[in-house]
């Protein structure tokens, strides 16, 4: 357990210095316009990116959540193995379309020398679309289970994905997460958001959002 907490905490600080870098771009944009329908919707308890894409908000919203060959590029990715369309989205972008999808994460190598890997998991993730309107907006909600990590089955992550229009063009992607404990401890919480907040700033920050970028720009030219 202590050489969970210690990758932990490594990983968390590292990835705090992208965070902030991502969070202060947005900011040196509020004070000139943006979407205030979908930008003011409250965040979960951890913010996880927050960033500003050259790109119109519905090919934002189509990429990241609609488009099966950028879903299948982000799973090989990330190693996935097994991965498994449980349901496909029910009812397109439209207002409480949702669909599920199963895989499992590798083992991975650890940034500690005291943790040799990260142990493989299975995840199952579920998405809902909460709101939407083409030109302005999308905002997705996911419910994700990660069945073999220490306390598993006692908790579930949430994480709120807001994609709205901002000016010039250009996409506002807000991101946070929330851990919701079936038990009533404050240090396995504690320890659970660390964990979590870890995971989804690395797959956010480092996997997601730069193959996003990556996509938009090669469609662009």
């Amino acid at each position: 357990m202590d050489d969970w907490y210690n990758w932990i905490q490594h990983l968390v600080n590292d990835q705090d210095k992208h965070f902030t870098l991502t969070k202060q771009k947005v900011e040196a944009h509020q004070v000139v316009g943006g979407n205030e329908t979908f930008s003011e919707i409250p965040s979960l308890d951890w913010s996880i990116l927050d960033q500003l894409i050259p790109t119109t908000v519905d090919e934002f919203s189509h990429l990241a959540f609609f488009d099966t060959e950028f879903q299948a590029t982000l799973a090989k990715k990330l190693q996935a193995k097994e991965y498994k369309e449980v349901q496909s989205w029910t009812d397109d972008q439209q207002e409480g379309s949702r669909r599920t999808v199963e895989y499992v994460l590798p083992r991975q190598k650890s940034k500690l020398d005291s943790v040799s890997k990260v142990p493989r998991t299975k995840v199952t993730e579920k998405f809902k679309v909460e709101k939407y309107e083409k030109g302005e907006g999308l905002y997705v909600v996911s419910s994700i289970e990660y069945h073999d990590i220490p306390y598993g089955n006692i908790f579930q992550l949430n994480v709120r994905t807001v994609i709205s229009a901002w000016k010039k063009s250009r996409t506002r992607v807000a991101v946070s997460m929330k851990v919701d404990l079936r038990a009533e401890d404050d240090n396995i919480k504690s320890y659970l958001e660390s964990l979590m907040r870890a995971y989804m700033l690395q797959y956010y920050v480092d996997t997601w959002m730069p193959l996003c970028s990556r996509a938009i720009k090669e469609r662009a030219a």
